[in-house]
């Protein structure tokens, strides 16, 4: 093992504030420029420099076709029984106004639908799905009951 192998990692506690460091065997992270490159790289040498047996020695390269269909993205949900439709920030949030209500980053870019359900209290569902709930204080949705429990 080379000293260039190890580095320090800072570990984030409660709050994401902590001294604490861990020594680490292994490739130091890369910026994301770099790790394209190497990507790039990975995938033109994995398409067009190697042969593949399932491919019968042929390279994947050769052997694609594109689609001769063209691409259409689904269309975007509509909740008629909702009172609002927002689509969700990169950062994973639902604003309304100047209030910022954490939902998760997984619907990035997606559309849900929010319904006052109760007095300042409001249902978030995305497609056929209520996902959870929040309130005027929470800025955070709390799950709802799960819907892929089978019933009693």
């Amino acid at each position: 093992m080379r000293v260039d192998d190890w580095y320090l990692q800072r570990l984030k506690g409660a709050g994401g504030f902590s001294g604490s460091f861990v020594v680490v065997w292994g490739a130091r992270p890369r910026p994301m420029m770099q790790q394209q490159c190497r990507f790039d790289e990975f995938v033109e040498v994995y398409n067009n420099d190697r042969p593949h047996q399932a491919l019968g020695g042929r390279y994947p390269g050769e052997v694609y076709t594109p689609s001769p269909r063209v691409y259409q993205p689904p269309e975007e949900p509509e909740y008629p029984f909702h009172d609002r439709t927002v689509r969700v920030t990169r950062c994973g949030r639902i604003c309304i106004g100047h209030r910022k209500v954490n939902l998760s980053t997984v619907f990035a870019g997606q559309v849900v639908g929010i319904r006052e359900v109760e007095d300042k209290i409001w249902l978030v569902s995305f497609m056929d799905y209520d996902l959870g709930y929040f309130d005027e204080e929470e800025a955070r949705v709390e799950p709802g009951p799960n819907p892929f429990v089978p019933e009693a």
